[in-house]
């Protein structure tokens, strides 16, 4: 479904990695990671399913300056 129906509609490169039960999406926009987590939310409640609130989160991985001291 990842590879079909998400990748398709983002603007960069995007990875899905799958353990057990849990999921983790590496995505090269913001915007895009906004949007799919809204999207997949929906579709999770289409099925009577949602995100586990302590462990759905968005964090940002891009490198920051370092700040001199």
């Amino acid at each position: 479904m990842f590879a079909a129906e998400v990748q398709p509609r983002l603007r960069g490169p995007s990875t899905l990695v799958r353990f057990a039960d849990d999921f983790v999406v590496l995505l090269a926009h913001k915007d895009d990671a906004e949007r799919v987590l809204r999207v997949l939310g929906k579709r999770l409640g289409k099925h009577g399913l949602e995100f586990h609130p302590d462990k759905t989160q968005m964090i940002d991985f891009r490198q920051t300056p370092i700040r001199a001291r």
